[in-house]
């Protein structure tokens, strides 16, 4: 089969997932209503891209870079540059002015009593710093291993 084939086939397959409310990444169970992944699948493709885009920020924050926009030098004691501040700045004095009463986090709920954020995004907030201290720990842990591994083939090869 050429590529061209190939790709026409993928695309044929991916349609047919689609048309019949079938997870296209498992295959297997009943996608979301009006999605095309299944909760699972979507959790998992949530919880990558996260953790993606934390390696991408970490990355562009050790090379002095923007965390935003990746392109410009981040300002003194900032991780974001000039422009992106600004811009962000401009977002949530527009968002604020639409609703000051709303959450800080999503503007759209009403914050939780002794917060400034509501219930969902805390939740979501201690969630997420949960998963990134557990995937700190498993990085660790793999880190060592593999050290060991390392330190032990060395002494072997002796």
């Amino acid at each position: 089969m050429t590529r061209i084939d190939e790709s026409a086939h993928r695309k044929k397959v991916y349609a047919a997932y689609k048309a019949h409310g079938i997870c296209v990444i498992c295959k297997r169970r009943r996608a979301r209503k009006n999605r095309t992944k299944c909760p699972e699948c979507a959790r998992a493709h949530a919880l990558y891209m996260r953790a993606r885009y934390d390696d991408f920020q970490a990355e562009a924050a050790e090379a002095g870079l923007c965390v935003k926009c990746r392109k410009r030098p981040s300002k003194p004691n900032r991780k974001r540059c000039h422009t992106c501040l600004r811009r962000q700045c401009k977002a949530d004095v527009r968002m604020l002015s639409k609703n000051p009463e709303a959450c800080t986090r999503c503007h759209r709920r009403s914050p939780a009593k002794n917060y400034k954020e509501c219930a969902a995004c805390l939740k979501y907030k201690r969630l997420y710093k949960t998963f990134s201290a557990t995937r700190k720990k498993e990085m660790a842990q793999a880190n060592y291993r593999r050290s060991g591994q390392r330190r032990r083939r060395l002494f072997d090869e002796r």
